[in-house]
Parts: structure tokens; C-alpha cells; sequence
């Protein structure tokens, strides 16, 4: 009986139109953009390329130098946010920092990385020259001058850092700065 009553019942057919399609994906993307600024994971991935971007830079000058035994100086300008190196006499080669992030540190983060006991204060701690440009130095011998550069998300809610710490064999290591721990990156 129940098989008899079906037969006979009026099927609907399903489709959607063209407006209910529209107004679909309308919501959808109204959605998407205004979840788009708290999608955390595209700053912090775009800053941990940053910092990666940096330390192959440390390490071609830590190298470059070595190779050909003379000094490699690496100098940062702040204001236009970015940093150069000497190729050759006539040219400069400029690493320019994205929009998106710039040098800085996060309130109240304790530093350096590798032993966190002051505050920090300035973005960057390598030495300065007398025309006011912070440089790094990589020595022949494959020593790298001290200090420490750290990076923000323009929001100041990442940071990472890239630093040459003290010691009597040079190496460069980059830190990310998570619920208020340096947590070292290989």
C-alpha cells in the first residue's frame, strides 16, 4: 500500500537559479573577507619567510666572505626598510622588507633570544657607523660580528628574530617569538 501511495505522489524536481547561486556565493565571500584580516597563519607564515630570506643572506655574506677573504659588510636602513651589501665597488644589492612587515619588536618582549634578560629596546643591536647605518660584519675567518635583528608583522603580533650571538665559532639562527618564549628555528 505504501509502495501504491508513493507512486502517486507529486515529485519535486530540485534545481537552483541563477539568483539563488549569486546570492550563495555573495554570502560566502562576505564571509571570507571579513574573516581574512584574523587569518593569523598568512602574517606569521609571511614573516617566517622573511626571517629565512634574512638568514640566507647572513649566511651567503658569512660564506662570501670566507671565499674570498675579505670582509662583507651587510648595512640596514630602518627608515626605507632595507638592507645592502657591497657586490662590487659600483653596486649596491638591496634586500627590501614587504610592506606587511618592518624592523621592530613587541612591547615588553625580553631579549636576546638565546638568553632573554633585558628588555629590548631598539630593533636592531648590531654595531653602528658614524652616518647612523646599522652593519653587520662577516669576517674572512668566518666570524660574524654580534647583535640581533628583529622583525614584527605590521599588526605587532609576530615576531622573529636573526641573531649572531657571542661566541668563539660564528653561526646564525633565527628565533620566533611564541606566548612569550623564543623558540629557535632550524
Amino acid at each position: 500500500m505504501a509502495y501504491f501511495l508513493l507512486s502517486f505522489w507529486p515529485m519535486k524536481k530540485f534545481a537552483f537559479s541563477l539568483v539563488e547561486i549569486v546570492i550563495t556565493l555573495a554570502i560566502v565571500i562576505v564571509v571570507f573577507y571579513i574573516s581574512l584580516p584574523s587569518l593569523n597563519f598568512i602574517n606569521r607564515f609571511i614573516l617566517q619567510n622573511e626571517a629565512n630570506k634574512l638568514f640566507s643572506v647572513f649566511s651567503f655574506l658569512q660564506y662570501r666572505a670566507i671565499a674570498s677573504n675579505k670582509e662583507q659588510k651587510l648595512f640596514f636602513d630602518l627608515k626605507n626598510k632595507c638592507c645592502s651589501y657591497n657586490k662590487s665597488k659600483r653596486k649596491k644589492i638591496l634586500y627590501k622588507v614587504p610592506n606587511c612587515i618592518e624592523f621592530g619588536f613587541l612591547k615588553n618582549t625580553k631579549g636576546p633570544p638565546s638568553s632573554p634578560s633585558k628588555k629590548i629596546i631598539f630593533p636592531i643591536t648590531f654595531k653602528k657607523n658614524k652616518k647612523g647605518n646599522y652593519f653587520v660584519t662577516f669576517f674572512p675567518n668566518g666570524k660574524v660580528s654580534p647583535g640581533t635583528i628583529y622583525l614584527v608583522d605590521k599588526e605587532k603580533r609576530f615576531m622573529v628574530a636573526v641573531t649572531c650571538p657571542i661566541s668563539k665559532i660564528s653561526f646564525i639562527r633565527k628565533y620566533r617569538y611564541d606566548n612569550g618564549q623564543w623558540i629557535c628555528l632550524k
